[in-house]
């Protein structure tokens, strides 16, 4: 299983005691999996928005580092995900859960979460896993037409790559593409963006 499907695949339970809250634990795993589930199934946008609410809201109650990785995480994928493009009148009619997004701005908003996801990352941990966020959020400046900053990202994707796996013993996984490697996956996408070529650091 590949790092992205690690990730579609987790059923996150965020560790927190001591908290008193109305709106409890159990309801944010729970509205957290559905969330996941729905966007894997590429349905219910106007639910998945409303369920990544309250528990974006829980986690910034709670400070917790993993419960606001993986919300930030799964916000950015919703915003860029291609089923809000059938949803269009609906989310121009009611909106969406968080203030001030707009349909035009989606784009930029689900970036502004992948950067929030990075930023509540230990950076001397799981480097794999930072490497894919950033390839995710290349993703995002690419939707933007941000080249320099798609160019960055992927730059940082390998580098991480590069100190998760130091003596080049990348798994193999399953890309849309002719590669076999992460770390080849990201050349690819810097090639097709025109980036330039930088050695990793």
């Amino acid at each position: 299983m590949n790092i992205k499907s690690t990730m579609l695949a987790v059923g996150a339970t965020f560790v927190l005691t001591g908290c008193e809250v109305t709106y409890k634990q159990e309801d944010a795993d729970r509205d957290f999996n559905k969330a996941v589930r729905f966007l894997k199934q590429n349905k219910a946008p106007k639910g998945v928005d409303n369920l990544l609410s309250n528990v974006l809201e829980f986690c910034n109650e709670t400070k917790n580092p993993k419960c606001l990785v993986y919300t930030h995480l799964y916000y950015g994928d919703f915003y860029l995900s291609s089923m809000l493009t059938n949803h269009k009148g609906t989310f121009n009619v009611f909106g969406f859960a968080e203030a001030g997004v707009t349909y035009e701005n989606r784009h930029q908003q689900g970036v502004a979460h992948y950067l929030k996801a990075i930023s509540f990352v230990d950076p001397d941990n799981d480097e794999a896993f930072i490497a894919s966020l950033y390839e995710r959020l290349s993703l995002g400046y690419r939707t933007t037409g941000e080249q320099e900053k798609e160019c960055e990202a992927l730059q940082n994707a390998l580098s991480f790559q590069a100190k998760a796996y130091p003596d080049g013993d990348e798994p193999i996984e399953h890309f849309s593409v002719n590669v076999k490697y992460f770390s080849e996956y990201i050349a690819f996408k810097q090639k097709r963006a025109g980036c330039t070529q930088f050695e990793i650091k």
